[in-house]
Parts: C-alpha cells; structure tokens; sequence
C-alpha cells in the first residue's frame, strides 16, 4: 500500500488531493454496502446460494426468483414480470436503485431474448473476439473439436449410467 506525503498532495501551490485517511475506509465501502444487502435480502426471505455469496434465491418452480450482485449493480431474475416488479420494489423499499431495465450484456455475455417462444439465449461471441484479438490469435488455424461440423446430437445419444 503506498502513502501519500503531503508533499505529493500539492502541484504548483493548488491542492489537488489528500488521501491519507480516506484509503482505508474507501475499502471498507464495499463491506459495509454488501452487509446492508445482504441483511436486507435476507430479511425479504432471500437466502444466499451455494454457488457463491453474491447469488440470493427464494421461491421453488415458476414462483423462483434469482437476485444476482455485482460490484455495482444486481440483476433480478424470475419466470413473471410480477415476481421481478414485486422484489424491485422490496428492495427499493431500504435501497436506493435505479432500474435499467431488461438485461442486455452481462460481463461479457449477449442475452437474447425470444418473448413470443419464452426462450432465453445467451452468446459469448463479443468476449470470445476480445480475446482472440487480445492474443493475436485472428490468423490461427483452426481446430474441429469436439465435433465436425453439422453432426446434430439427440437425447438418445447421451451416456448412460449404469445403476450402482
């Protein structure tokens, strides 16, 4: 961690900055914020998830909700319009938020979205060009893995267990 001397808070006689104090409890911001969450979701009945800390479920089947946290933001996610409505304003209720609507980029991941067939996809191909370009990987010859192209597979053609 690098301390700042006053000398190097000053630039030709004008203050520019004075961060001697603060550093530490800037870091401790992001705590306190996620304990504020986390004890307001919880008191909504939200319990968090075992795939990670940030994950909050409540409800089983079609009355399921998901309310997943990042460092600034949180997407809501449910099969009804109502369910999402009814939590924004749970939370809103303790927090202030500002609604962004329907998701469209998540960390790298394109979500589409198909209302008239109720389905949901999800690309990665803006993040996986990133990093192709990032390593100078655009000439690199290309590799048919898993499968040759066009092979179409079936529920019939997964492995089967044998039982125990």
């Amino acid at each position: 961690m690098t301390r700042f001397g006053l000398s190097s808070c000053f630039y030709k006689d004008d203050v520019i900055c004075m961060l001697l104090q603060s550093l530490y409890r800037l870091k401790q911001a992001s705590r306190v914020c996620n304990e504020t969450i986390d004890k307001h979701l919880k008191s909504m009945g939200f319990e968090p998830a075992d795939a990670g800390p940030c994950i909050y479920t409540r409800g089983e089947g079609e009355d399921e909700y998901i309310v997943r946290l990042y460092v600034d933001g949180m997407v809501i996610a449910s099969r009804q319009k109502a369910v999402v409505t009814s939590v924004k304003a749970g939370i809103a209720e303790k927090l202030r938020i500002k609604d962004l609507r329907r998701a469209r980029f998540i960390l790298g991941i394109v979500i589409n979205y198909d209302m008239e067939h109720r389905t949901l996809g999800i690309s990665q191909r803006v993040y996986t060009e990133s990093i192709i370009k990032k390593f100078d990987q655009e000439n690199a010859n290309l590799c048919l893995t898993p499968l040759e192209p066009g092979v179409h597979l079936t529920k019939a053609d997964q492995p089967q267990t044998r039982p125990r």
